[in-house]
């Protein structure tokens, strides 16, 4: 069993494992949850647990990963530079692991390892060598919004992780993973927030999903005030009169069963959390 773990993208159910961390171990990371400080934290518990470099958080499709943060341990970049050079070099296209990854379908997440320095092409290992990292930790898993991942990088001033202790890695790992998953459900639901009520083209695409069969006039009308048009601005905008958008603004009111500004704000962010809920939107925060 050792040496089938210790194999470079040998990949290991993670149900497999039994925790070796208590707990509470993990309160800080799950009172990060949905704030700016996840990443920070959760890097200091990987760090906790194995003795972590650098992590990245990623969207994984058919074998390409959508990096969307990264955070290394002195903050110095290193994260960022990471990503950058591996996915501008196109090297995901030969590493197994990502593929194998992405074809996860299921709830029970799984974990990979890879000792650089067995990277299945000559550009992988040149690049984990220039890097100066010695080994990847990964895990992938299916959540409703879709295949999701982390890896943590270890820099070669570490020792490779023992076939001992990888057993406790992948448990902390399988433990970390719904708290990212939720993290990362609770980041995409406030970028959705924001932008569906700042961008004109969302929230018209919003309206046209409504079934209160308003017509165009009347989502162009809803979708300016709600952007926080007023009538005259709405007017020059859509090359009608102001009299014009007060009718349709009237007969806005009265599909929606609605009579006043204040009710079609909260009408559009109801209707919004039915029609945005699964909807993913990806977001750069690398360091």
């Amino acid at each position: 069993m050792a040496s089938s773990i210790l194999t470079a993208d040998q990949a290991i159910p993670v149900a497999e494992f039994r925790p070796s961390l208590a707990s509470g171990a993990y309160g800080r990371v799950f009172d990060a949850i949905g704030r700016e400080g996840f990443q920070q934290e959760l890097l200091g518990l990987f760090n906790d647990v194995c003795g972590a470099d650098s992590v990245h958080l990623f969207w994984l499709q058919s074998g390409r990963p959508d990096i969307t943060c990264g955070q290394s341990l002195v903050g110095d970049g290193s994260a960022h530079n990471q990503a950058r050079h591996y996915m501008e070099g196109g090297l995901w296209r030969d590493d197994r692991q990502m593929g194998e990854g992405s074809a996860v379908l299921r709830e029970q997440p799984m974990f990979y390892r890879m000792d650089t320095r067995d990277a299945p092409t000559s550009d992988l290992r040149e690049f984990y060598r220039s890097q100066k990292l010695l080994e990847r930790l990964m895990i992938c898993g299916w959540t409703p919004m879709g295949t999701l991942g982390f890896s943590v990088m270890r820099a070669m001033t570490r020792d490779i992780t023992s076939a001992e202790n990888l057993a406790g890695v992948g448990s902390a790992f399988c433990d970390i993973f719904p708290m990212l998953a939720k993290h990362m459900e609770m980041v995409g639901q406030s970028r959705r927030l924001v932008e569906s009520l700042t961008t004109l083209p969302l929230i018209e695409e919003y309206l046209a999903m409504s079934d209160a069969g308003l017509s165009q006039r009347e989502m162009q009308v809803g979708a300016r005030l709600l952007y926080g048009l007023s009538a005259s601005c709405i007017a020059s905008d859509l090359g009608i009169g102001t009299e014009t958008v007060n009718t349709h603004r009237k007969r806005l009111y009265e599909r929606l069963g609605i009579g006043c500004h204040h009710e079609l704000l909260l009408w559009y962010l109801r209707h919004c959390g039915r029609v945005g809920a699964g909807r993913t939107v990806p977001y750069l925060s690398l360091s």
